[in-house]
Formats: C-alpha cells, sequence, structure tokens
C-alpha cells in the first residue's frame, strides 16, 4: 500500500544498564529506486527502555 512507513527501535531491555554497557543494534538497509539499489548501514546505541529511534523512513 502506498503510504510512508518507519523503521524504528523498540528497546525492551533492563530498566538500568548492565556492566557490559548499552545494547547496540547495527541495521543494513538496502532501498531500490529507478533501478539503482543503495545500501545504508547503522549503528546505534540504546540504553533506554522503550527507546524508541528512527532507522529509516519510506515513502512508496
Amino acid at each position: 500500500m502506498k503510504g510512508k512507513y518507519q523503521i524504528k527501535t523498540n528497546y525492551f531491555g533492563e530498566t538500568e544498564l548492565t556492566e557490559n554497557g548499552p545494547a547496540t543494534l547495527m541495521v543494513e538497509i538496502y532501498t531500490t529506486k529507478a533501478g539503482k539499489t543503495s545500501r545504508t548501514l547503522k549503528t546505534i546505541q540504546l540504553g533506554k527502555v522503550k527507546e524508541n529511534d528512527v532507522l529509516a523512513e519510506i515513502i512508496w
């Protein structure tokens, strides 16, 4: 369906940071436009419960 879509995080971690530190998330996103594929690589750290970060936005 046409529309605007977001890829977001929804962290269900601990209520406190552990001795290992914040959770690290690596996301690889591939998009194709006019026959050309592009790759985006994002690495982010999540430290708060229910933290929601937008990783990508796609308009179809």
